[in-house]
């Protein structure tokens, strides 16, 4: 992923959630860092529409 943009994340999280569940809009979204500090993963919440 790309996170140079910002808002771009979003964008991209869905075009990679929405193949697998269908239309959904992204309601909240935490980064999960690892023990030094860099970005490990997303979590996201999603609403399905």
């Amino acid at each position: 992923m790309n996170t140079s943009g910002g808002g771009d994340v979003r964008r991209q999280l869905e075009q990679i959630i929405e193949p697998i569940s269908g239309a959904v809009s992204i309601t909240n979204v935490e980064t999960v860092n690892d023990p030094s500090g860099h970005l490990q993963s997303y979590k996201v919440w999603v609403k399905k529409e």
